[in-house]
């Protein structure tokens, strides 16, 4: 704790000695627990066993991510934990000696083989040693477990972003959706602006959506009942189909968050300006709750 302290406060000893001691032991407590994740995640990246995989977006998806956000979506990399049972099988002979143990569960653990002390004789090197059952139920019986308790549902979104409602782009590809070029795209990113500006305003906080979740506009919690909302820009000429569209959105991204979070999900569909009476009817019938920016009291969000 005090090296840490002392990295953080430039070796400021007196500015240190002013700061709440629990202040030291909360803050040297989360530098712990990142720097944990850290090397743990460095550690799999040097295990022969342990694959790292590059995957690619979906082009069409970050397509309209860079139209939107001024970006393309981030490739990302997953490690790839391979199991132990190919080198069990094949170079321990698993399956012929066993190990003559009480039947157990071994959690998941890092195995250094060295030439010195190779595995089986002749492998060596760092592997993931994945959680696994051990020994022989005729010498008995171990039974254990373990569990972690995040504190956390399903992560829905990540950090607002306000979208930038002065570039518009003059073309997109892919066809026929107005949200996405022209006066569409400004008039979309101003009323989810609005939209988000709102719900901040009621002391709940906006979501984005994660690149690699539901593609919804803007999300939120309120007492434990999340609330998925589609925005669409509205015209006399596209009432219909942007409608139509935005309705079967939210209900797909109302199912989505349901499935991910286990908890009562809200379908909700902004539009620019007040819809057709028609379709006020149509959205009450599938359950979907329609606003526009003069009638956000609809969405009934409150601190």
């Amino acid at each position: 704790d005090v090296v840490v302290m002392d990295w953080l406060t430039g070796s400021d000893r007196e500015f240190a000695s002013r700061l709440d001691p629990g202040y030291h032991v909360d803050l040297t407590r989360a530098l712990q627990e990142l720097l944990y994740a850290g090397l743990l995640a460095v550690s799999f990246t040097h295990v022969k066993n342990v694959g790292v995989v590059e995957v690619e977006p979906d082009p069409k998806m970050s397509r309209a991510f860079r139209r939107r956000n001024g970006r393309p979506l981030n490739k990302q990399y997953i490690l790839d934990i391979g199991p132990m049972r190919r080198y069990l099988e094949q170079d321990g002979n698993a399956s012929r000696d066993g190990l003559a143990k009480a039947m157990h569960v071994c959690r998941g653990h890092f195995k250094t083989y060295t030439s010195e002390r190779p595995m089986f004789g002749n492998v060596t090197g760092t592997y993931w040693w994945p959680s696994m059952v051990r020994g022989s139920s005729a010498a008995g019986t171990v039974e254990k477990d373990y569990r972690i308790h995040s504190g956390e549902v399903a992560p829905v979104g990540r950090s607002w972003l306000d979208d930038d409602e002065s570039v518009a782009p003059t073309a997109h590809e892919g066809g026929s959706n107005p949200d996405l070029s022209a006066r569409g795209w400004q008039a979309h990113s101003v009323t989810l602006n609005t939209l988000a500006r709102f719900v901040a305003a009621a002391g709940l906080t906006p979501l984005r959506a994660r690149p690699d979740g539901p593609q919804f506009d803007c999300a939120w919690e309120q007492d434990g009942e999340w609330s998925v909302a589609e925005v669409k820009s509205l015209t006399d000429m596209n009432e219909a189909e942007q409608m139509r569209r935005g309705i079967g959105q939210c209900v797909d991204y109302r199912h989505a968050i349901r499935e991910a979070t286990g908890c009562p999900t809200r379908a909700v569909l902004v539009v620019e300006r007040e819809p057709s009476s028609r379709w006020l009817e149509v959205c009450a019938e599938t359950d979907v709750v329609v606003a526009w920016p003069s009638a956000f009291e609809r969405l009934a969000v409150s601190a």
